[in-house]
């Protein structure tokens, strides 16, 4: 409990200060969730006027005479558009104004004059800013945060007239909205030529993405609205506003009958509709040419912008990686009027830690109290509700609570607390692997060493036949023809298992077992059974415990040792690779260990008569490769006798041709 209550407590701090990847992904699940909102088909309010590839190859490259704009705006208002927003500046004068040409000309002494020409058209500035002061058009200019220059740029910008609606209004209003500190605009004569203008500043995202964009800025101590918000003011003849203020700070700002709520700085979350075409897009030459109608026109506002790639006014929304510019400036005007917001609850914070603890809580008593199957369904199933309960919230009520953090809390503390739990049995079942090893070798030894006393053998011979049975196992695994059967998990076997080659002793009768004369043919019948006994024993086990590899392989060294390779040993007269392979090294270790060692029937024969006889038996009582390799490391068979030798006379007897 302590360390879900931990996990969760970290969680909800990476959440709180907003770590980058994680504000990114938060951000895409928004996308998804926005995808998955019912789409509107209905026709978008504004008019989009397109300055596109189209146009340009008609007209020429960009930036047009100013004359030819001005007959595009002039046209536009014509047709009886009540608020047209030119997403184009105009900061510099038009070079291909006849005066402006005229002068440039008499600088290299060359003169030129013409007759019958208005003087209004000799400046082709002076016929835009002309046409600007006679219909309902709208400006655009961009403000600037990184200048070193407080001071005000010489522009003619259009401020708001704001009101501030509260219960409780801060004294401190410098904290709110964004604060510019420059701007670049547009000559100082069409500034002055409209009534209204806005910013063209964007907000993107972190992954750049454009999802909010800003509806006020303050700059010097006056408010200025965005170009979108300067269109609909233009529509309505009206630059008033109104700041509405709620317990835990900004709630909204109200333009006519409109609450657009935003965010502690002034951004506004669009609600983008993902139809491309839901706006009337027109070409800019199709009004010039005056083939645009009235109808597409009348009653509505219009968006100017281009679409051109060479033009850059490409941006990155949520439904398209390259939407135009006017694009957003659409949709945030339709947003507007349609009232169609979605909105961030402001002061949820407290309701938030809670929700998140919640989660935490939950994964944490999943873990440590259910089942594995239950808690996986329990958290599943409250991770289905979060995404639903946000899908829902936002389809009704326009109210957008991310499923993220709560979805990351709930997923990461299950998933950290189940590596601890898991991490915990791992230690427990490795506990438990190495107690049931030290029992199995305990059960083993105990089970040796009844055999010991029965069979007046020692503990010597044991120890001894478990090594021999290792060194064989693991030189013979060098030999590419029993790599495959020899890895180190087998070897480890057949060294515990060795002890129990003989388990079959038990049921020998003592008569037999402890006769210290030569057998007759009905004794050592007797004795040939104990094969059959231990493997009985061990079967008992198998059908039990199942075929684990330990049974196996103890069955199969008790139950075919004393076969041979040439079919004459006992109980099946198996041949050759028909013996198992356990079998065939346990006949040559326990040959050697019996061959040296002193028994009360008979005495203990030297190492090197011991070989000779080992060596003697290839191909007929043993498997040639294992004498090949016992005669390879005969000198560490020699060691492993001499290291556990029952008696000082084995020593003696083992040392005398020792080097």
């Amino acid at each position: 409990m302590f360390v879900g209550a931990v996990v969760t407590m970290v969680l909800i701090y990476l959440v709180h200060i907003k770590v980058s990847f994680l504000e990114i992904i938060d951000k895409k699940v928004y996308d998804v969730i926005l995808r998955a909102l019912q789409d509107k088909k209905e026709q978008g309010f504004p008019v989009i006027v397109d300055i596109d590839e189209l146009s340009l190859k008609k007209y020429g490259q960009w930036p047009w005479p100013r004359y030819k704009v001005s007959k595009l705006i002039e046209n536009i208002s014509a047709l009886g558009a009540v608020s047209v927003g030119l997403d184009i500046f105009f900061p510099e004068p038009d070079r291909t104004s006849l005066s402006v040409i005229k002068k440039e000309l008499e600088n290299l002494n060359i003169r030129i004059e013409y007759s019958g020409l208005p003087k209004e058209y000799e400046n082709n500035d002076a016929i835009l800013a002309s046409t600007l002061a006679a219909g309902p058009f709208v400006g655009s200019y961009q403000f600037l945060f990184n200048t070193t220059d407080n001071l005000p740029a010489p522009c003619v910008l259009h401020p708001l007239e704001v009101f501030w609606v509260s219960e409780a209004l801060e004294n401190n209003q410098s904290k709110l909205f964004y604060q510019a500190k420059d701007a670049i605009c547009n000559l100082k004569e069409f500034g002055l030529a409209v009534k209204y203008s806005g910013f063209t500043n964007v907000n993107p995202d972190l992954d750049g993405v454009i999802r909010r964009v800003p509806i006020i800025f303050k700059y010097g101590d006056s408010y200025y609205p965005s170009f979108a918000l300067a269109i609909l003011l233009q529509a309505i003849s009206s630059n008033q506003i109104f700041v509405h203020f709620g317990k835990s700070g900004i709630e909204s700002v109200q333009v006519d009958k409109v609450k657009i709520p935003i965010d502690q700085k002034g951004n506004m979350i669009i609600r983008y509709y993902g139809n491309a075409s839901r706006f009337d897009v027109i070409p800019a030459f199709n009004v010039i040419e005056g083939h645009a109608g009235r109808k597409e026109f009348e009653g509505r506002a219009v968006v100017i912008g281009t679409s051109a790639a060479g033009l850059k006014d490409i941006r990155t929304t949520p439904f398209n990686p390259k939407a135009p510019g006017f694009e957003i400036h659409a949709t945030v005007i339709e947003n507007i009027l349609r009232g169609d917001f979605i909105s961030v609850p402001a002061g949820f914070g407290w309701i938030n830690i809670i929700l998140y603890m919640i989660c935490g809580a939950l994964s944490t008593v999943a873990v440590t109290r259910l089942r594995v199957v239950v808690s996986t369904a329990l958290v599943l199933a409250s991770l289905i509700g979060i995404i639903c309960v946000s899908l829902w919230l936002i389809r009704t009520y326009a109210m957008y609570i991310s499923p993220f953090p709560p979805s990351l809390i709930l997923l990461s503390t299950f998933s950290i607390l189940n590596i601890f739990k898991f991490r915990v049995k791992e230690k427990q079942l490795i506990k438990s692997i190495a107690d049931l090893a030290r029992t199995q070798e305990a059960t083993i030894e105990v089970m040796s060493n009844a055999i010991e006393m029965r069979d007046n053998m020692t503990g010597g011979h044991i120890q001894r036949t478990k090594e021999y049975v290792k060194v064989l196992a693991m030189h013979l695994r060098s030999r590419g023809k029993f790599a495959g059967q020899l890895d180190d998990e087998t070897i480890e076997l057949m060294y515990k298992c060795a002890p129990l080659h003989d388990v079959g002793k038990i049921g020998v009768p003592d008569r037999v077992l402890l006769k210290t004369d030569k057998l007759n043919d009905e004794e050592f019948g007797l004795m040939r059974q104990h094969s059959e006994h231990g493997k009985t024993i061990i079967r008992s086990a198998i059908m039990k415990a199942g075929n684990i590899p330990f049974l196996t392989i103890s069955e199969e060294m008790a139950y075919t040792h004393h076969e041979k390779w040439d079919s004459s040993g006992y109980p099946n007269k198996l041949s050759g690779a028909d013996i198992p392979l356990a079998g065939r090294i346990m006949a040559v270790a326990d040959v050697y260990d019996a061959l040296i060692s002193s028994r009360v029937y008979k005495p203990g024969f030297s190492h090197e008569k011991s070989v000779a006889i080992i060596k003697e038996g290839s191909g007929k009582h043993f498997d040639p490769d294992v004498v090949e390799v016992f005669l390879e490391k005969e000198d560490d068979f020699r060691k492993i006798a001499l290291k556990f030798a029952d008696s000082e006379e084995d020593v003696a007897r083992l040392s005398k041709t020792l080097t």
